[in-house]
């Protein structure tokens, strides 16, 4: 393996800068760390390591705040959708409902496609109960709304125009 190659840099977000290497995904939260981006991607990703459609989180870094996880394809386009797209983004939205979480910022690029199955990833803005703290009291400033506002985990196919 030549690191150099199969190292690409994907995305350099809003709060993180994104790695894809044979089988993995990496995230290095970089930004908006007042607001405890990395805490809570942690520990959601922990909760919902159970699900099959959740990018399994590998390895975890406090100190330097990165993530791993498992590759779990690319964007879903109108084009790369599977069949059952909407069955399994329900399902998804049924599987978030029954632990009381809540993604409050799914945009393109944050359901993935491979091999025909979905996932969901990023949830660096969500919440459990509707609580930005996620119950664990991880909010470090007065604030308690996501800046720019949150987007509605329910109506997420029509907002992102992909039914």
């Amino acid at each position: 393996m030549n690191l150099e190659r199969d190292i690409k840099i994907v995305k350099n977000g809003s709060t993180s800068l994104s790695f894809i290497a044979p089988h993995i995904f990496i995230k290095y939260i970089i930004k908006w760390k007042k607001y405890n981006i990395y805490e809570r991607e942690k520990y959601l990703g922990l909760k919902l390591n159970k699900f099959d459609w959740y990018p399994t989180l590998l390895y975890y870094n406090d100190e330097k705040q990165y993530l791993i996880f498992n590759y779990s394809g690319i964007p879903i386009t109108t084009n790369n959708r599977p069949s059952d797209f909407v069955q399994q983004f329900n399902k998804i939205l049924d599987d978030l409902k029954n632990e009381n979480i809540q993604h409050n910022d799914i945009k393109h690029g944050e359901i993935l496609v491979k091999d025909s199955k979905i996932y969901l990833c990023d949830f660096g803005w969500g919440s459990i109960n509707n609580n930005i703290n996620c119950g664990i009291d991880i909010w470090g400033c007065k604030n308690t709304q996501k800046p720019g506002g949150y987007f509605n985990d329910s109506t997420t196919l029509q907002r992102l125009k992909l039914i």
